[in-house]
């Protein structure tokens, strides 16, 4: 047997892996997805850029940018993450 082998067993033993199992681990990060994405949708305005959020018009350009892309861009992670783990939630 490794050294690290040695290692990783003994730091086994005294941590408690028997209440922690893969359907928790999995049931915790798809609250937090689900807090952040819906906390994402709302942030968003519909039918205004976030540029008018903090007093600007908005209407001298069509396509997103800076923060209003990266929102987007997080959304859609987000929504990918959320039916993943909503996928493998069904599997274990």
């Amino acid at each position: 047997m490794g050294r690290h082998y040695l290692w990783a067993r003994k730091l086994a033993g005294k941590l408690d892996f028997k209440e922690i199992n893969m359907k928790t681990i999995l049931l915790t990060l798809h609250v937090i997805v689900s807090i952040l994405l819906v906390f994402s949708i709302l942030i968003q305005q519909r039918g205004a850029g976030l540029s008018s959020t903090f007093g600007g018009t908005g209407n001298f350009y069509a396509t997103r940018r800076g923060a209003e892309k990266v929102l987007i861009t997080a959304t859609v992670v987000m929504i990918f993450l959320f039916v993943a783990l909503s996928v493998a939630m069904l599997f274990v």
